[in-house]
């Protein structure tokens, strides 16, 4: 099965709209599994997306139309396209400084950036960005606050210990 992809050269084709997509190239795809492709949208866009691939019998493509109206803010694919996108600059390894040109420090800038601003939109933790809970209580507090060691179970095998806690070898 995996010398022989159902579909090949597989590309979004936007329509001329300002969108990002997800995953930014498509790999090949296979009998019987799915293909999920995001498209990050500047508000108020329509248009027609276009899947173009290559299959055994030749060149086939499949057309959505896509209306403005028919966009819904905050919903949970919204999400799951902008954690892919975060999912794929973390783990894609193409903003590496280490790559391409001299300008190390504008890419890695850049890739920051996006993942920061996805996260913050769509509430995501990422590398670059990450979340604290604040419980708000009904009666405010009216002594001093103090520190105090919590005790933690560390798993056998971890920091150290071979043997669980309790335990002496």
């Amino acid at each position: 099965r995996a010398l022989s992809p159902a579909l090949t050269d597989v590309r979004m084709d936007w329509g001329g709209m300002t969108v990002t997509s997800v995953p930014s190239t498509v790999g090949p795809v296979f009998a019987d599994e799915p293909l999920r492709a995001y498209g990050l949208m500047q508000a108020g866009q329509s248009g027609t997306v276009t899947l173009h691939a290559r299959g055994p019998a030749g060149p086939l493509s499949w057309s959505l139309g896509v209306q403005a109206a028919d966009v819904v803010e905050g919903a949970t694919v919204g999400t799951l396209a902008a954690r892919a996108r975060i999912r794929e600059i973390e783990e894609g390894g193409s903003w590496s400084p280490d790559r391409g040109s001299q300008q190390h420090e504008r890419r890695a800038n850049r890739a920051v950036n996006e993942i920061i601003q996805l996260a913050t939109e769509f509430g995501l933790a990422s590398r670059e960005t990450s979340w604290v809970a604040v419980q708000a209580r009904e009666a405010p507090l009216t002594e001093q606050a103090t520190l105090r060691r919590v005790p933690i179970a560390i798993t056998s095998g971890w920091g150290g210990r071979d043997a669980p806690i309790g335990v002496q070898p």
